[in-house]
C-alpha cells in the first residue's frame, strides 16, 4: 500500500507544483528515491515498529527475535545507505522535494525505534534542515498521537 502513497504523493506534487524537483533529470531522481524507499525503507523500519510495539505489548502480536533482528539489520542497510546519498542538502535536488519528505517520514519512525541518527552524519543533518522547513509537521503531531506512548 505504500508504493500508492507514492504515486499519490508524487501527483499532488505535479497538481500543486511544490517539492517536485526543478528539471526532468531531478524529477526522475524523486520517483526512483520514492520508490527506493518504498522496497527499502519503509518495509524494515515498520518492521521495527511493529516488532516494538509487540515488545511493549500496545498489539496483539508475537514477533519472534529473529524476525526483529532481521528487519533491524535491513533497516541500517537502508540508512546507511540513504546516508551515502545525502552528500548535499537534499537528496534530488538544492531544495527539499517530496523524496525529501516522503523519507523522511520513515526516518522518523526509525528514530522511534531507537534508531539513533548520530550514527548517519549526514541523515542527521539532513532530518534537521527537514524538520527546519517552514510549516514542517512531524508525523505523530499530523495524526495527533503526539501524547500517545510509543
Amino acid at each position: 500500500m505504500h508504493h500508492q502513497s507514492a504515486a499519490i504523493v508524487e501527483h499532488l506534487a505535479e497538481t500543486l507544483s511544490l517539492f517536485q524537483g526543478g528539471s526532468p533529470a531531478a524529477r526522475q531522481a524523486v520517483r526512483e528515491w520514492l520508490y527506493w524507499d518504498v522496497d527499502a525503507l519503509f518495509p524494515p523500519v515498520f518492521g521495527c515498529y511493529s516488532a516494538q510495539l509487540a515488545e511493549r505489548k500496545l498489539l496483539p502480536l508475537n514477533v519472534d527475535p529473529a524476525i526483529a533482528v532481521y528487519h533491524h539489520r535491513r533497516a541500517e542497510t537502508a540508512l546507511w545507505t540513504l546516508d551515502s546519498h545525502l552528500s548535499q542538502n537534499y537528496l534530488c535536488a538544492v531544495d527539499p522535494t517530496i523524496a525529501d519528505l516522503f523519507c523522511y517520514g520513515d526516518v522518523a519512525f526509525a528514530e522511534i525505534c531507537a534508531f539513533d541518527l548520530r550514527r548517519w552524519p549526514n541523515i542527521s543533518g539532513w532530518a534537521q534542515r527537514v524538520t527546519s522547513l517552514p510549516g514542517f509537521k512531524a508525523p505523530f503531531q499530523l495524526l495527533s498521537m503526539q501524547d500517545a506512548e510509543l
